[in-house]
């Protein structure tokens, strides 16, 4: 017959450093990981081509510190205010939540952080730019939501809508200043990077590096005022962004094939997306 003896004190008191070692090298060796990959993320933000590009209106991002108020970047938190991290200009556009329904969400675009926006809450900008017929736009984005209309920005003047990103009929991406041009299909919950490049009549999509043809969005201006995450045609949650935005770029101009083309292999390295 088997005799069965119980661990002494001394064994479980083993037992449990040995456990406890193991969980603090675990953890240790967890957060020295965490600490190099957002040191490479600082010096890919900081080297990036973005900040040697003229024209640069407006840069907003998520995985640097100098983006949020420290206390709101927490997983789940309201987001009051994204600062822009441009440095090529001193003036600063002020970028405020609106109804407080945009949070700031960690581990969402490929394990990086990314503002979570669940209709009806937006970011109010107010920046500077001069050339209203030429535009370069860059959105790192995903969509959680294809049963309605999703805005990822527009003009905050509501003389007209200038950008509809996704629709609820057929998940195509739209940009309007006037007229509509057509960009195809978005696909649900995958992140992707988007340039715009608005120049009125000959105004094209890139998604994730592809192109479509170019085609005429109108000749409505964009105004200093814009709203992310929602439109003046649609401030209900009907027409409002679901979905997590990771970065937001504006330059004044066209940007030359070389420069925009630098800007999304920028973007594509650092949120792992592949074109």
């Amino acid at each position: 017959m088997k005799k069965y003896q119980a661990f002494s004190l001394i064994e479980l008191s083993i037992v449990i450093l040995i456990i406890g070692i193991l969980v603090a090298g675990v953890t240790q060796s967890s957060r020295l990981v965490n600490q190099f990959r957002l040191h490479n993320l600082k010096q890919l933000v900081v080297n990036s081509p973005v900040n040697s590009i003229k024209d640069l209106a407006l840069w907003l991002e998520t995985t640097q510190a100098e983006s949020f108020i420290e206390s709101e970047a927490v997983d789940g938190t309201l987001i009051t205010q994204w600062f822009d991290i441009n440095k090529l200009s001193t003036f600063r556009p002020t970028v405020t939540s609106t109804l407080g329904r945009a949070t700031y969400r960690t581990n969402v675009i490929n394990s990086l952080p990314a503002i979570y926006f669940n209709a009806g809450g937006w970011f109010d900008v107010n920046f500077s730019v001069t050339n209203n017929f030429a535009k370069t736009i860059f959105v790192v984005a995903m969509n959680q939501n294809n049963n309605q209309r999703n805005y990822i920005f527009d003009n905050a003047t509501c003389t007209q809508y200038c950008f509809i990103i996704e629709s609820n009929t057929n998940s195509a991406g739209h940009m309007h200043a006037g007229a509509s041009h057509f960009q195809g299909t978005f696909q649900l919950r995958k992140p992707y990077v988007i340039t715009l490049i608005y120049n009125a009549g000959n105004s094209f999509f890139r998604y994730n590096g592809v192109q479509n043809i170019s085609g005429n969005t109108g000749s409505n201006p964009m105004s200093n005022n814009i709203r992310i995450g929602a439109s003046c045609v649609g401030l209900s949650s009907p027409e409002a962004f679901i979905g997590h935005i990771g970065e937001f770029i504006v330059f004044d101009r066209v940007l030359k094939a070389d420069e925009y083309l630098d800007i999304e292999k920028y973007l594509s390295t650092k949120w792992a997306i592949k074109f």
